[in-house]
């Protein structure tokens, strides 16, 4: 599943929804209006040497 936005407030939390649901999700988001750290706990689990 993709969730363009995902680091946004709204989509921050689909990404919660969709992942404790078992998908299996990607995140495009510029980061514009967003910050990381709304996306950093499923980005750390992923990719622990980037987080």
């Amino acid at each position: 599943m993709l969730v363009t936005g995902g680091a946004g407030f709204i989509g921050s939390r689909c990404v919660d929804h969709f992942v404790a649901k078992g998908h299996r999700v990607w995140v495009l988001d510029n980061l514009s209006s967003g910050p990381k750290a709304n996306i950093h706990e499923w980005f750390a689990a992923n990719w622990p040497e980037q987080a």
